[in-house]
C-alpha cells in the first residue's frame, strides 16, 4: 500500500459492529451516454513547495553522503566537500525501474554501491555509486523467506555466505525479522525473528556483531553474526539509556565501541558503550532536554573520518558532530530550509468556507495553507509534532470547515486525533481521540465531512468504520453519536474508508478506497453506489456531493475525476487532457465555492487547481 508514504500501515482492530439494516442498490442496466458537459482548467492555485530535504536515513563515503528522501521519493548524493547535491535517483513516485516509494533506509558497501530499502514497494534496490544505475533488484510483498513485509532497515558488512564462509553481506528488517542476503540479491538466510517493529539495523565492522533496532520494545538486541544473542540494552521513558517512542536509527564508532541510537522522542541522540562492564550503558546524549539541538532525529551514520551525521528530519537538515568517548560538538549544518508558504508538497484535504476562503492540507509539510479569497493572501500554521503538543501536526489528511463558526477542522492522521483550529489557524481550540477502537477514538483518521444538522462525520480509516460527532468546541466536548461499519468486504463494510461526504438530505458517502467502491449511509443502511456507463473506480480517495446534487469522485488510481448522479449514472470524467492542463497525478479529493466552481488537489502533481464545471 503505496500510499502511506510515511512509516504506518494501516491496521487496527475491527469496528464497532455494523449498525442497521443493510441493502444493494442494483446496477443500471445500461450504459448511459455521456452529457455534453465536463470541467475546465481555471488555474493552479498552490503549486509545488518543497523544503531543502526530507531526510530519513543517511550513509557515507569519504566523498559523499546518500540521503534518503521520502519527501522527493528518491536518494540524493551529497558531496561532503561542498555541501551540495549533485545526483539522485531518477524517476519518480511509483512502482517502475528507478522508481520508489517512501523509502526508508540506506546503506553502503565497500565498492561504493548504494544500497535501498523501498519500504513500501516491499524491495531492495541496489544503485550505482553515482545512483544512475540499477545493479540489482529483489523482493516482492510477503512473508515467506526473501520476501518483504515493509523493509525498514538495510545494513551492509562482515558475515557469513552461503557456506559459511566470511563474506560482506546485506542485512535487512522486516515485519518482525531479520534477513540476510547476497550484495546481489540471494538470499543466505532468515537470521533472526521475534522482533516487535524492527526500524533499522546496523552491523560492527570490527567485530560483525548485528545490532537489531527493537522499536517497540524499546530495545537494541545484539546477535554474533552467526544469529546467537549476545546483549540488549534500553527500555522505554525518558531517563538515561531510554527511549521515548519508537528508536529509529543507529550506527557505530569506526572502531566498534560506541553504539550510537536516535530517540527521537526525546529530540536526542544517546551513545552507549559497547564493550567491557559499562557494555549497554548511556556514555551521554546529543541534544533532549530544552536543546533544540534536534526536531526529529533519524538516520545517523559514521564517516570514514569518523564524523557523526545525523538527519534531522524536521528540521530538514543535515548535522555533523565530532565525537569521543566523552561528548560531542555539532561542526556543520548541512540544508535546513523549510518550504516556502506559496505552495504544498503532496496536498490531501481541501475544504472552502462561506467566504470562499480555501484550506489545503500540506501534508509532507505538515502543515495547514489558508489562501484568503478576498487578497489571496497565504498563510499557514502547524509543524511537525507528537500528541499533546499545541499547534503541532503529525502526517494530518483531511481538513473540514464548521458551518456558522468557520472553525477548522483537522484529521491529524498518525496522532489519531481531531484538532481544531480558529479560521487564521493563531489558536488551537480543541482537540480530542486517541488510538484504539472504542466508540470516540481512532486509528488513523482520514475523511472529515459536516453534515447539514452540524454534526460532524470521520472516516476513521484503521477501524474500518464511520463515526458521527456533536463537537461544541466552546465547551470542548465531542460527543459521539454513532459509529457503524466493519472490516471486510460486503456492504457496509470496509477496505479503508477514506474519503467521506455528506449531501443536503443527510446521506453519507464514503469512498471505500481499497474495496474500489463508493458507499452509501441513509436511514441506518447502507448501500454499494452502482456505476454504470464508465469503468470502475481505481483506488478512490475522495468522494463528494456537490451543490447540484451529483457526487464527485477523485477517482486516483485512474488519475480522474468522475461526476455522477447518486445512484450511480455516469455524466462525465475529467482527466488534465480534458480540463486543459497537464496530467493529473493524483487527484485526491474536491471542494466546491459553488455550483460552478471547484478546488481539487492533485496529491502525486504537487498542486490545487482551480476547475470551472457544469
Amino acid at each position: 500500500m503505496t500510499m502511506h508514504d510515511r512509516r504506518t500501515l494501516l491496521t487496527g482492530a475491527t469496528a464497532v459492529a455494523l449498525s442497521g439494516a443493510v441493502t444493494t442498490v442494483a446496477s443500471g442496466a445500461h450504459a448511459e451516454t455521456p452529457a455534453r458537459a465536463g470541467a475546465t482548467y481555471l488555474g493552479t492555485v498552490l503549486g509545488g513547495a518543497f523544503a531543502s530535504m526530507y531526510p530519513v536515513d543517511v550513509a557515507t563515503t569519504s566523498a559523499y553522503y546518500y540521503v534518503v528522501d521520502p519527501g522527493r521519493y528518491r536518494v540524493e548524493r551529497v558531496v561532503r566537500a561542498t555541501g551540495k547535491i549533485d545526483k539522485w535517483t531518477k524517476g519518480g513516485k511509483g512502482t517502475g525501474d528507478g522508481d520508489m516509494g517512501a523509502a526508508r533506509a540506506v546503506a553502503v558497501d565497500k565498492s561504493g554501491a548504494v544500497y535501498v530499502a523501498d519500504t513500501p514497494n516491499n524491495r531492495m534496490v541496489k544503485y550505482s555509486p553515482d545512483l544512475q544505475t540499477e545493479l540489482a533488484k529483489w523482493g516482492t510483498k510477503g512473508t515467506a523467506p526473501g520476501q518483504f513485509t515493509a523493509v525498514y532497515g538495510v545494513a551492509v558488512g562482515p558475515g557469513l555466505d552461503q557456506n559459511g564462509a566470511p563474506a560482506e553481506v546485506v542485512y535487512t528488517v522486516d515485519g518482525s525479522r531479520v534477513q540476510v542476503f547476497t550484495k546481489t540479491g540471494a538470499l543466505i538466510k532468515v537470521f533472526a525473528t521475534g522482533f516487535n517493529q524492527p526500524r533499522q539495523i546496523e552491523v560492527n565492522k570490527v567485530t560483525g556483531d548485528v545490532y537489531v533496532v527493537n522499536a517497540r520494545e524499546r530495545r537494541i538486541d545484539v546477535f554474533s553474526k552467526a544469529g546467537n544473542a549476545l546483549f540488549s540494552f534500553g527500555s522505554e521513558g525518558s531517563g538515561p539509556g531510554q527511549f521515548k517512542g519508537d528508536p529509529r536509527g543507529i550506527t557505530l564508532s569506526r572502531n566498534g565501541n560506541i553504539a550510537f541510537v536516535t530517540d527521537d522522542g526525546n529530540a536526542r541522540i544517546i551513545a552507549f558503550s559497547t564493550t567491557g562492564t559499562t557494555r549497554g550503558k548511556q556514555l551521554y546524549a546529543i541534544g533532549g532536554g530544552t536543546s533544540k539541538a534536534f526536531i526529529d532525529p533519524r538516520g545517523v551514520d559514521v564517516t570514514p573520518d569518523g564524523l557523526l551525521l545525523v538527519a534531522d528530519e524536521w528540521d530538514y537538515s543535515l548535522k555533523e558532530y565530532s565525537f569521543t568517548s566523552a561528548g560531542a560538538t555539532l561542526k556543520r549544518r548541512l540544508f535546513g530550509v523549510r518550504a516556502p508558504k506559496t505552495g504544498a508538497n503532496s496536498p490531501r484535504g481541501v475544504a472552502v468556507d462561506a467566504k470562499g476562503n480555501l484550506f489545503v492540507s500540506d501534508w509532507w509539510n505538515q502543515r495547514i495553507v489558508r489562501k484568503d479569497a478576498a487578497t489571496g493572501a497565504i498563510t499557514t500554521w502547524g509543524q511537525r509534532g507528537i500528541r499533546g503538543e499545541v499547534m503541532s501536526l503529525n502526517f494530518q489528511w483531511a481538513v473540514a470547515v464548521q458551518p456558522g463558526t468557520g472553525h477548522v477542522f483537522v484529521a491529524n492522521r498518525e496522532s489519531h486525533e481531531i484538532k481544531v483550529f480558529n479560521n487564521t489557524g493563531s489558536q488551537q481550540l480543541f482537540v480530542w481521540g486517541s488510538r484504539n477502537s472504542q466508540p470516540g477514538n481512532f486509528t488513523f483518521p482520514q475523511g472529515l465531512a459536516f453534515a447539514p444538522d452540524g454534526t460532524l462525520w470521520v472516516a476513521d480509516s484503521g477501524n474500518s468504520r464511520v463515526q458521527q460527532f456533536r463537537v461544541n468546541v466552546a465547551n470542548k466536548t465531542a460527543t459521539v453519536l454513532k459509529a457503524v461499519g466493519s472490516a471486510g468486504t460486503g456492504v457496509g463494510q470496509f477496505g479503508m474508508p477514506t474519503g467521506i461526504s455528506v449531501d443536503a438530505d443527510g446521506t453519507v458517502y464514503v469512498a471505500d478506497t481499497l474495496n474500489n467502491r463508493i458507499q452509501a449511509y441513509r436511514n441506518g443502511s447502507w448501500s454499494v453506489v452502482p456505476v454504470s456507463g464508465t469503468r470502475g473506480f481505481r483506488v478512490p480517495w475522495g468522494v463528494t456531493a456537490a451543490p447540484d446534487g451529483s457526487l464527485w469522485v477523485a477517482d486516483t488510481g485512474n488519475k480522474r475525476l468522475v461526476k455522477m448522479s447518486t445512484s450511480g449514472a455516469f455524466a462525465y470524467e475529467v482527466t488534465g487532457a480534458s480540463a486543459g492542463t497537464t496530467a493529473f497525478g493524483g487527484p485526491f479529493q474536491v471542494t466546491f465555492v459553488n455550483a460552478s466552481t471547484a478546488y481539487m488537489s492533485d496529491t502525486w502533481g504537487n498542486r490545487v487547481i482551480k476547475l470551472s464545471v457544469s
